[in-house]
Parts: C-alpha cells; structure tokens; sequence
C-alpha cells in the first residue's frame, strides 16, 4: 500500500510520480461529442438518483467497458498491459436480479459460453476470481457489522493484487451499510471504508432525496451521503425522462470541469427479454431545465447529423429506417415539427440525401 509522508520532501527527493494521470474510463469525444471522465485511478466516483432512474442499469453499462476485452466505441479505458478486475457488491438486489443486471443485460449479444470466454483474463492468474474479470457478491444476507467486515476481508485479501492488476469495486448502495443514514456516527464509518479501499478504484451508488419540499432534493441522501460527496473525485447524477432514456449529468470533479452542464444519454432497448444500452448520445439540452422544455430549437445540425448517421450508416439501402418517420423515432425528446425541420435543412444543404423515400448521409454515396 503506498504510504506517503512529507509530500514537500517526496517531491523535492522526485520519489512520487508526477506522470500526468490517465482515466480508468472516460467517454469517447470522437464518437458521442463530449469528453468527460468517469473513473480516475484511486479515486471515488459516486453516481447519484432518485429510485427507479437508472442507476444499476448505469453501472452496469460502465462496468462492461472495464470487462470486454475492447470496449464499446462510446467509451476509452485505461490501457496499462494489466487485466481489470471488477468486483460488484450489490446491498439490495436478490441474486437473480444481480445476475440479471449484471450479466444478462449488461451483455446482451453474448450466450453463457461465449460470455465465459469474454470474462476469462489471458494470462493465468489461479488466485483471483477463477480467472474471472468480473466478481458479482450479494451483500443482503449480511447483519450491517457483518458487511462492514466483509467488504474489508476482501479489501484486504486484494490489495496484494492491486499493483500487477487495474481493480475497481463498486458499492450498491452504500447507505446499506448504516440502519440510521443521519446519525453522527456515519462520518467514522464511511472514512473507515474508504480507507480499506484505498488502493482500489472506486465506484459508489446512492439514492438521493426525492422529497419536492427538500431544499436538498437532488443530494445523496442524509450525513453517509454528505460524507460520500466530499470524499468523491467525481459525482455524477442520473435521471430519466423518457421511458427507453437514461442520463448522466457531470455535478463535481475534482479533476476537469464541472461548471459546462456535461450531459450524455444512454439510449436502451429491448430484445429477448434483455434491456440494455444500445446508444449513447451527447444531450441536445444544456441543462435539465430545458429538457423539461423538450424545445429543439436550440439543437445544432452538427448534433442532429451525428445521431442520424449512426442510425442509418449500418442499414440496408431499401432499410425502413432510412425513412423519415423512422428517424424521428429516434428524437422522442422534440417535437415532430422541430424533427422534420432539422432533417429538411440537413437535405436543403445536401448533407442528408432523399433517393425514392429513403434517406442517405453524403458521407455513404458518391456525390
């Protein structure tokens, strides 16, 4: 574990490495338009929101792109030469949910055999996991004592592990860990927690204060979440307007920032009884206030261009989603009217091409 001392004489002595750090995971700028990151080395990342928003399905989408040997093109990981080790200790979740959340919805595409595959580290490594990237531990039978101390058993048990291997440990929810969320009491807690993972990065799951009269309605809730919000590098809330949308918007870094309004969508879909992310998009709002607005008239055709292209690029030329109506589906948060507006001026500037009905971007065809 390293341990530092006077760090005015560890740096003079050049015994600390001042190489510029790089995200464990950061969003893709080339290909969703914003660049923020989500996980940093050592760090603590809280994702925060109201019941029912999102948040598991958040964290497991976040989790896949530490676990597939490349991830999705939404997303850059660190790239180190070490294999990740992901360990999820789930409060709440019955062990078919969790499997659930996160094995069949976080990996739609991939059937048992070939997920095993997937998950399996290249290099032999008997001591971890089976050889497993991904470590999935239900925490529900646990007395609130006995969680404490379980979730340091393995702590302990990692930190041989933590300079040949990237581990990153995500706690849902961490209120789970106290009977009394307010009482003084947490603030021991909560530090004594993060210091047995302090080696490890760190990605934490609260619920936050819904209650319209509170004057701190969107803060994680009660004195373990005040805790959490000033240890954490990085806060993100999550919120969901439209059925198959979920969003994660920046509210702190300690790292890049915070005062832009990053917002991304993560665009969901059903399929075989799985639902999963099968986008993920820059917002068109700027802040949630104009989300509730649902107003595209903001909205920029670069923005409009690039959803577009990624929708109709993979498809067939005679494909129905090449057609107008089809697109629109994709905006469920404007207006129609905005909609065909936006796709009008795309074919008045020849960006978009209309050939018998069927849209095509310039980028495709040869004109």
């Amino acid at each position: 574990m390293e341990q530092h001392e006077n760090l005015v004489l560890e740096y003079f002595n050049k015994s600390i490495n001042e190489e510029q750090e790089v995200p464990v995971l950061e969003i893709d700028e080339n290909n969703v338009g914003v660049k923020f990151h989500i996980l940093t080395s050592k760090d603590v990342t809280l994702l925060r929101g109201v019941t029912g928003c999102g948040k598991t399905q958040v964290c497991a989408f976040l989790i896949r792109q530490l676990i597939l040997k490349k991830p999705d093109t939404f997303f850059r990981r660190l790239d180190n030469g070490k294999p990740f080790l992901v360990y999820v200790f789930e409060t709440e979740m019955s062990v078919l949910n969790i499997l659930g959340s996160y094995l069949k919805n976080a990996f739609p595409e991939f059937n048992k055999n070939k997920l095993c595959d997937e998950l399996t580290i290249s290099e032999r490594c008997p001591d971890i996991n089976g050889m497993k990237r991904l470590f999935l531990k239900s925490f529900r039978k646990y007395s609130l004592d006995d969680r404490k101390k379980k979730l340091e058993e393995f702590a302990n048990e990692l930190n041989k592990f933590s300079k040949s291997h990237n581990i990153v440990i995500l706690i849902d929810n961490i209120g789970s860990f106290s009977s009394d969320l307010n009482s003084g009491q947490n603030n021991q807690l909560i530090n004594e927690i993060f210091s047995a993972l302090s080696d490890f990065t760190v990605l934490i799951v609260m619920h936050t204060n819904h209650k319209e009269s509170s004057s701190s309605k969107n803060n994680a809730t009660g004195l373990v979440g005040s805790v959490v919000e000033r240890i954490a590098q990085n806060i993100f809330e999550i919120f969901k307007n439209e059925s198959k949308k979920v969003s994660m918007k920046l509210v702190k870094s300690k790292t890049q920032d915070d005062k832009l309004n990053l917002i991304v969508d993560f665009l969901q879909d059903e399929s075989d009884e799985k639902y999963f992310v099968k986008d993920v998009v820059t917002s068109n709002n700027l802040s949630i206030e104009k989300q509730k607005n649902k107003s595209g008239s903001r909205v920029s055709h670069e923005d409009f261009e690039i959803r577009i292209k990624k929708f109709i690029k993979p498809e067939l030329n005679n494909s129905n989603k090449r057609t107008r109506k089809c697109i629109e589906e994709i905006f469920p948060e404007y207006k129609q009217k905005a909609i065909l507006g936006k796709i009008k001026d795309l074919v008045d500037a020849k960006v978009l091409i209309d050939t018998g009905g069927f849209l095509f971007h310039k980028d495709e065809l040869p004109f």
